[in-house]
């Protein structure tokens, strides 16, 4: 699996894995891009730009848990960043002291310390899955901010000096619900990862707030197609199949994916004959001594309406209901 990194221009100090930044801006055109995957980055602050590049296509920057900033993290947009747990012997997802979103730019926060306020404005969108703190929700001109989880409660009663334990009055809220006024409402539930949260939301200037159930969240796992192939060369005319590798890590057996539920850009995994037998098969891809799932989907029913900027999406689901997904880089031969 092939992966992105952009360096960043800027005052870099380096401590042999951990770089140290003086402000960290950085616009980025199309593609994907992975940061605190690999390497450590502690930053004042950070400020992020995801832009369409010159064939429409928004950049998508995956934040993981080696970022810390004791700062702002503020993104423009209007392409995606996403918070995410991992890698493996990390944990909690990126460290920032707020999330503000703008200019219609999507933000999903599956695993993340937040220290403060959550902010979505200008018709921009937070999704909150999961991870620590988002205390105080809050969104403005025309923003969203969801919160995927269960068990929601209002308080309904406090005194002058806020919400005291003793005489608090908490009502269950069912959802979906939603939050537009500039009044502040104490919440607390339990969000779709299984984190207890409790926290202010308050919405103004045509701002939402909304309380949704709990859905399943995409586990993000390595996949190689055409393992040993590289580039990954796909001729869409052909009447072949195309291999894709899902990796077994420490923390995920790729041996538990239901094959039925596999698709890769679209396309279902081939069946053997006129049988119902899918084509997938266990081996050790990467010599790392864990099973890989092997499956082969149908090259023609590839649609190439669902690459993103030269990536090929894979979805399915585990056999106990975990959604995952990952993506690797094809070419497309001839050109198109």
């Amino acid at each position: 699996m092939k992966k992105m990194t952009m360096v960043v221009v800027g005052l870099v100090l380096c401590l042999g894995a951990v770089q140290a930044r003086a402000g960290w801006y950085q616009d980025f055109y199309g593609g994907v891009y992975n940061f605190g995957d690999d390497e450590y980055i502690s930053d004042a602050g950070m400020t992020i730009g995801v832009y369409e590049d010159a064939d429409g296509v928004a950049a998508v920057v995956n934040l993981y848990s080696q970022i810390y900033s004791p700062d702002l993290l503020t993104v423009l947009g209007p392409g995606t960043v996403n918070c995410y747990d991992g890698p493996s012997g990390y944990s909690g997802g990126p460290y920032v002291s707020g999330i503000d979103a703008w200019d219609n730019s999507t933000v999903n926060i599956y695993k993340a310390h937040v220290g403060g306020r959550v902010h979505a404005g200008n018709s921009s969108t937070i999704n909150v899955y999961g991870g620590e703190g988002c205390d105080d929700v809050f969104a403005s001109g025309t923003g969203t901010v969801n919160i995927y989880g269960s068990n929601f409660e209002v308080c309904t009663y406090h005194d002058d000096d806020g919400v005291e334990p003793d005489n608090s009055i908490w009502e269950p809220v069912a959802t979906p619900r939603t939050y537009t006024s500039p009044e502040e409402w104490s919440l607390r539930g339990t969000l779709a990862d299984g984190t207890a949260w409790t926290g202010w939301v308050h919405a103004e200037e045509g701002g939402v707030v909304n309380l949704l159930p709990a859905q399943p969240t995409a586990l993000e796992v390595a996949i190689d197609i055409k393992p040993g192939s590289s580039p990954n060369t796909i001729n869409l005319g052909s009447n072949g199949v195309v291999p894709v590798a899902i990796l077994s890590s420490a923390d995920f057996d790729a041996t538990t994916v239901n094959p039925e539920t596999i698709t890769l850009a679209g396309a279902g995994v081939a069946v053997r004959g006129k049988g119902s037998k899918y084509l997938v098969a266990f081996e050790d891809m990467d010599a790392d001594g864990l099973l890989d799932l092997v499956a082969h989907v149908l090259t023609a029913n590839l649609d190439p309406g669902t690459f993103q900027d030269g990536y090929a999406i894979l979805e399915g689901t585990t056999l106990d209901g975990q959604a995952i997904r990952g993506a690797d880089k094809i070419t497309i031969v001839p050109a198109q």
